[in-house]
């Protein structure tokens, strides 16, 4: 039997006003937890710095409450949350769990403009000597 509890989330960037694909999701996901007895999350993903507004996210928990979608956890503001991510970072690297990536920007871009995307990641098996070439 298994007797984990179902969480889902929400997680609108506050960088505008709330679409209808929003409503779908958050609609969904609080429907999905609350039908299997689970707990329905909002995470406010503001980590553009350039784009998010404080008054767009507080609009966005409002056309929630309109659509009468209520969340029993949150709202987790994830630039609020680097404290938390740190802790968790460093105990994966202590397990040898992370994989970091030593591509250049460039080197970034071009496998995105070209639709190539390495899995695992192409960084994963690099030697320390060719970390420092970007990936290449």
């Amino acid at each position: 039997m298994n007797t984990e509890t179902i969480k889902t989330r929400f997680a609108p960037s506050p960088t505008g006003l709330m679409h209808i694909g929003n409503a779908r999701t958050a609609l969904f996901n609080a429907l999905y937890a609350h039908h299997h007895g689970g707990i329905f999350l909002l995470r406010i993903e503001d980590t553009d710095l350039e784009r998010s507004q404080a008054p767009l996210a507080i609009q966005l928990m409002e056309d929630l409450h309109w659509l009468n979608i209520t969340w029993q956890e949150g709202a987790y503001y994830q630039s609020k949350r680097g404290e938390i991510y740190t802790k968790y970072y460093a105990q994966l690297e202590q397990q040898g769990k992370v994989y970091p990536c030593f591509c250049t920007r460039i080197s970034l871009i071009a496998q995105t403009a070209t639709g190539f995307r390495a899995t695992p990641p192409l960084c994963r098996h690099l030697y320390p000597s060719q970390r420092n070439r970007g990936g290449s």
